[in-house]
């Protein structure tokens, strides 16, 4: 019941497309193949040791979470979620739900009730409520009773949308200082069908669409572009290629941090593990908030009906 992944992320903060850039792009060309689900609860990534304990994540320190980012390759951060989901030390939170309720990285490295461990704390990710529990002293219980409106005194509870969760959970182990620069929102917004002459094997015309996206986690923050074709479940491995060109360009600044802007022309059809026709480019992936972006997105095909047709789309914050 593995899903295909999403190939995603790159760099500290880091993006994706067809060729690595400095700072930022990456784009995903290759495949990983399945194997036998591992029964090591150690996934070896990028000469590190990250542990599989109680069915869950254990990242022993924020430092060890923060540095699983720090790639140069969009597909070497798949390869670490594929491993996850292949682990029978845990079932991941992707793996449970259906393709409407699948999160991005994020829900194949969070179990099937959505914990994870980091340092000292144990987060729960309850994505309905938006909101990040979080206990130091308290149980794994504690946070799912929190799921029921049963909030111990020893949880603190974040907004997925308003918080820099893991920021803020190292200010209150060191009692450091926070950074106080503002959250960007979520917005996620497509293009109109841009339809092409290609003919899946329904029979119907081919389309095309692009996304653009901002999501938030509290412990992980993405925004992405796709080029997207709807029938591709009906494509499925026919080989049936819609071709596609997909012009994007961004800006974004994090919260206390570093910036980024660029442009790109891609025509990848298939970036998803085992699934043709889709086509996802994180421009940045990272567990630091953003407080600024903008992302536009045009998607064009040679095979447009009528010819030269274009459909755009963009979002801001």
């Amino acid at each position: 019941m593995k899903r295909y992944f999403i190939a995603i992320l790159s760099v500290a903060i880091f993006t994706v497309a067809c060729k690595k850039s400095i700072e930022t792009i990456v784009e995903p060309s290759k495949q990983i193949t399945k194997t036998t689900r591992s029964v090591d609860p150690i996934i070896r990534f990028n000469n590190n040791d990250y542990l599989i304990s109680n069915g869950m994540m254990n990242f022993t320190t924020f430092t060890q979470y923060e540095n699983l980012f720090e790639v140069l390759d969009a597909n070497n951060l798949t390869e670490f979620a594929y491993m996850v989901e292949e682990s029978d030390a845990m079932q991941s939170y992707n793996e449970v739900q259906s393709e409407e309720l699948k999160q991005n990285f994020i829900g194949s490295i969070v179990n099937d009730m959505g914990l994870i461990k980091i340092d000292v704390y144990t987060i729960l990710l309850d994505f309905n409520s938006r909101i990040v529990y979080a206990t130091r002293t308290g149980t794994a219980q504690d946070l799912l009773n929190a799921k029921m409106g049963n909030i111990a005194s020893s949880l603190l509870s974040f907004s997925m949308d308003a918080n820099d969760v893991i920021e803020e959970l190292i200010e209150h182990k060191t009692r450091g200082i926070l950074c106080n620069e503002r959250w960007a929102a979520s917005k996620n917004q497509w293009t109109g069908v841009l339809t092409t002459s290609v003919i899946v094997p329904v029979n119907v015309n081919a389309t095309l669409q692009a996304n653009v996206k901002y999501s938030s986690s509290g412990i992980y923050f993405e925004l992405q572009t796709e080029s997207y074709c709807p029938q591709w479940a009906n494509i499925g491995n026919t080989g049936t290629v819609v071709p596609r060109s997909l012009y994007y360009s961004y800006s974004w600044e994090r919260r206390c941090g570093t910036s980024g802007s660029g442009s790109n022309t891609n025509s990848c059809i298939q970036s998803v593990c085992a699934v043709n026709n889709r086509c996802r480019i994180v421009i940045y992936g990272n567990v630091r908030a953003l407080k600024h972006y903008s992302l536009s997105a045009t998607i064009s095909s040679n095979r447009s009906i009528p010819a030269s047709d274009s459909k755009s789309v963009s979002i801001a914050d």
